[in-house]
């Protein structure tokens, strides 16, 4: 995998004529990374774009910024998590040979591993951060080579002997492959070189119904539905917004949303609710079989995958991947 500098930025800081490493302090850089599911040849490798921004006067927990496209556009194909997905790294050298990375994701991901922080709310609703959610990657040990696989002992002629770095490429490359072949590791052939740990495999008693969705046959359906709204997935290359939706693709919608509101029942009622109307899901089975085009459908995936969102407690919505009008389908108050 190779890296190209999209733009870079130095200051005069050293005596050198030309521009230096030392005089660096931000720069974003692209490559594309070819990830397997399986023994690689050119069958069943994929092609992910990243881009890595880095920025150095920015504070510690935002300095390594990733982004990680899943569009179909650009892997031609299906993923488990489709879409544009951002984030950042937390890493830190403890010294005695142990180093850590966390994984901080800027858009949302619903997944075993990822703990969601609900957004910060100010007294009026409207002054609101938006929801950050973040997953348990701590590489630590005495041994580092033992513990993770992406820390490699580097020479720094500096030093004069060898010291285990973080690799940011590789933890790259086992997120692409999460995105790409998920959303769990039992879904794949083969799992990442540092996998995420389960954060839902002894779940608190306030979180066992989560839990138990992780390992249904609904949520691989469920993940991709919401990545492909807030994480802005779009259409495959060959498919317009004006064409007719197919009534199966609107059926397995459908199912997947339903499923989800019957396995979390309904914790939170989205404020257009009338009771005295009846159930409001009847509202959604006949918004369903009225879809005649893909923008149609693109609309009612994400009418729906706001208030699946709100009316479950999941805490997916309310940021700004939701799109400023997402309180049309959910209370403001939360």
């Amino acid at each position: 995998m190779r890296w190209h500098a999209a733009s870079e930025t130095f200051i005069e800081q050293t005596e050198f004529p030309e521009p230096n490493y030392r005089d660096w302090i931000r720069g974003t850089y692209t490559a594309s990374v070819p990830i397997s599911d399986g023994p690689l040849n050119q069958e069943c490798e994929v092609f992910v774009p990243l881009t890595l921004q880095l920025d150095f006067v920015k504070e510690r927990d935002r300095m390594v910024q990733w982004t990680i496209d899943c569009q179909p556009t650009q892997i031609r194909g299906p993923a488990a998590y489709p879409g544009v997905h951002r984030g950042w790294f937390k890493s830190m050298n403890h010294g005695h040979y142990s180093s850590s990375c966390e994984v901080e994701w800027e858009t949302p991901i619903f997944s075993p591993y990822v703990h969601v922080k609900s957004p910060y709310r100010s007294r009026d609703l409207d002054d609101m951060k938006p929801a950050t959610t973040e997953c348990e990657r701590s590489i630590h040990g005495s041994d580092t080579m033992q513990s993770a696989g992406h820390v490699e002992k580097v020479f720094l002629g500096t030093l004069g002997y060898k010291t285990p770095v973080l690799v940011l490429q590789r933890i790259l490359r086992d997120l692409s492959r999460l995105l790409v072949f998920g959303p769990r590791y039992e879904n794949m052939q083969e799992v990442p070189i540092a996998p995420y740990r389960d954060l839902f495999k002894s779940p608190a008693e306030d979180q066992q119904r989560k839990a138990e969705f992780f390992n249904s046959p609904h949520f691989p359906d469920a993940a991709r539905l919401f990545s492909r709204v807030f994480c802005r997935a779009g259409l495959a290359a060959n498919e317009s917004e004006d064409d007719p939706v197919p009534r199966a693709q609107c059926e397995a919608s459908l199912q997947t949303i339903m499923a989800m509101l019957e396995h979390f029942t309904i914790l939170r009622e989205p404020m257009w609710v009338d009771k005295a109307d009846g159930d409001w899901v009847d509202d959604l089975e006949a918004e369903a079989a009225a879809l005649k085009t893909k923008a149609e459908w693109l609309a009612f995936e994400r009418k729906w995958a706001i208030v699946s969102s709100y009316a479950c407690g999941l805490d997916l919505h309310g940021g700004p991947w939701a799109g400023d009008d997402w309180r049309l389908y959910a209370a403001a108050s939360g």
